[in-house]
């Protein structure tokens, strides 16, 4: 049965129709407004959904933390903050006029289980996976199956570590962070973060005893800039990801709906 996946990102939502871990049609993408009112907010999303077709009513969406995905209820408060603490599943419903069988997760743990399973990571059984965006995100997958802990080490949480420079590896690894860097400083702003962000994730890669390190989101577009030195001070590979818009889409759609 077909399942209409959403990605909600700070400007948009991308929606596509997955199929047995695969796409089904084109990938569509909803302009959003995170301080819009929460009823057009709730209106783009409806329509992300009705763009996948009106036989799928398995609805599945990866978005950022905090939330509560076994409730459907959003507890951002950074962005999209006039939906907080309320059920989002209903209010599609009524906006759609249908019922839904409507499941969340959190985005990096899809972008990550999508690479994994059928993406850059698919030739390795232990996968850490990142993703630079907004912010920072990351997951570790085993077997093509997210593992909360590992080692001691929570991937998940990797956002909320403090650099060197008293920064949040989710501020200090975003991609505007990357940009500015390279617009700085073009022949040495992406090595210096990319020797960073190595820093952040060496440690992991031991503890987790992973075997590759997959780099998705949207600042792995400028992939080039910091992969060499990224590599330079890790043990395992370090692949980009390949999959694109559609890794959190083919992700969420496995999470919420295996088999």
């Amino acid at each position: 049965m077909p399942v209409a996946a959403l990605d909600i990102g700070g400007s948009s939502v991308k929606a596509g129709r997955i199929v047995a871990e695969a796409p089904d049609g084109q990938l569509h993408v909803t302009p959003l407004v995170h301080h819009a009112p929460a009823d057009e907010i709730v209106t783009r999303l409806a329509a992300a959904i009705r763009l996948c077709g009106a036989d799928a009513s398995r609805v599945v969406v990866a978005v950022p933390d905090p939330f509560d995905h076994a409730a459907g209820v959003s507890l951002m408060t950074h962005k999209f903050a006039r939906l907080y603490g309320q059920p989002i599943g209903p209010l599609l419903e009524a906006e759609l006029g249908r019922p839904l069988d409507v499941r969340w997760c959190n985005d990096a743990a899809a972008a990550v289980t999508g690479e994994a399973r059928v993406g850059a990571g698919r030739e390795f059984t232990r996968v850490l996976g990142i993703t630079i965006g907004t912010g920072l995100g990351a997951a570790f997958v085993v077997d093509g199956e997210p593992v909360p802990e590992a080692g001691g080490v929570v991937a998940g949480d990797l956002w909320r570590a403090v650099t060197h420079t008293g920064a949040t590896a989710d501020r200090a690894f975003a991609a505007r962070t990357l940009l500015a860097a390279v617009a700085a400083d073009p022949a040495t702003g992406g090595s210096e973060f990319g020797r960073d962000l190595a820093g952040l994730l060496a440690p992991a890669v031991v503890a987790t005893e992973a075997e590759v390190v997959v780099v998705g989101g949207g600042g792995a577009g400028s992939f080039a800039e910091f992969a060499g030195a990224l590599q330079a001070g890790l043990a395992v590979p370090v692949r980009r990801a390949s999959l694109g818009a559609w890794a959190p889409l083919i992700g969420a759609a496995h999470l919420s709906f295996p088999g």
